[in-house]
């Protein structure tokens, strides 16, 4: 069978949610499902949380079931189906616990696609957000008791939007900070350049590149910050949807021979981010005062 009449199915047991996506060989998506987790979260002493399995067993039949339902609309038969992976967040070798959580206490019925117009306006933002949304971080700290924070205070809504997507950014980098000491990597004082056109390239970043996925990747604001911040070029394949790496798994170990090769097959870059020098010197500054910010309060 042609790799484009090949299904492989993907699930991500994620600490908000379950997706599951049905994915063609060569990378094109089928069908998708989604179910969320946030109802079970215990909160329990000292900023620690736990899930109850039965609950991850539930959302992962809901959204097979789900997934199910429409690979039979999309007329896809059982043969056609090949292999299946799944992955879960007990693997994660560094995690943070700011990321998208804020969005979703924010923005019940989903992100605001619509603010960021006047968003773009407010960027670099004055204001300095830690967008923590409950109380504890594991990294690039750890420090049971943190909180979130947003300094000076303000109800604008808008920037309040922006210092939260910044905020996000300035953890990032703080994280990729904390890796480079770990691995005795310094910084490198690459000029900033445009990159290349074609395949994906780590040009015009000083400190590499990142591949991004998952929710917040599909926002052209949130990922220009991120790389004005962060100083890399970031990317985004165009299935930027975490189940999407568990089908490339199941594929790696089927018709194709070896992960690299299953990527190379299956993953389709959509869009490159490049640092802005002219913004860097901005975020660069902000970047300090919240280091100072987070210093003061015994995080760092």
């Amino acid at each position: 069978m042609r790799p484009e009449q090949t299904i492989f199915i993907g699930i991500d047991l994620g600490t908000s949610g379950v997706p599951a996506l049905a994915v063609r060989g060569s990378g094109d998506v089928v069908a998708s499902a989604s179910v969320p987790l946030d109802s079970a979260v215990l909160a329990l002493p000292e900023g620690r949380h736990e899930q109850p399995p039965e609950a991850w067993w539930s959302a992962l039949c809901q959204a097979t079931t789900k997934l199910v339902a429409d690979l039979g609309t999309a007329r896809v038969q059982r043969k056609q189906l090949e292999a299946i992976a799944v992955d879960g967040t007990s693997g994660t070798v560094v995690a943070s616990n700011t990321g998208t959580e804020w969005i979703a206490q924010r923005y019940p019925d989903g992100y605001p696609e619509d603010l960021d117009a006047e968003v773009s306006k407010r960027l670099p933002s004055q204001y300095l957000a830690y967008p923590l949304a409950r109380r504890g971080e594991r990294f690039p700290f750890l420090v049971a008791s943190a909180e979130g924070f947003l300094s000076p205070h303000t109800s604008d809504r808008v920037d309040c939007h922006a210092a939260c997507l910044q905020g996000v950014a300035f953890v990032e980098r703080l994280g990729y900070e904390v890796l480079d000491r770990v691995a005795g990597q310094e910084e490198a004082d690459a000029k900033l350049v445009s990159p290349g056109a074609g395949a994906p390239s780590c040009a015009g970043g000083r400190r590499g590149c990142v591949y991004s996925t998952s929710g917040g990747s599909r926002s052209d604001l949130w990922m220009q910050c991120r790389a004005d911040v962060t100083g890399r070029v970031v990317h985004r394949p165009a299935c930027p949807e975490s189940a999407f790496g568990s089908a490339v798994l199941a594929a790696s170990g089927t018709i194709y021979q070896g992960i690299p090769y299953a990527i190379e097959k299956m993953v389709h870059h959509e869009k490159s981010f490049t640092p802005s020098a002219e913004r860097a010197v901005a975020y660069d500054r902000l970047y300090g005062r919240f280091c100072e910010e987070l210093t003061s309060r015994g995080y760092l």
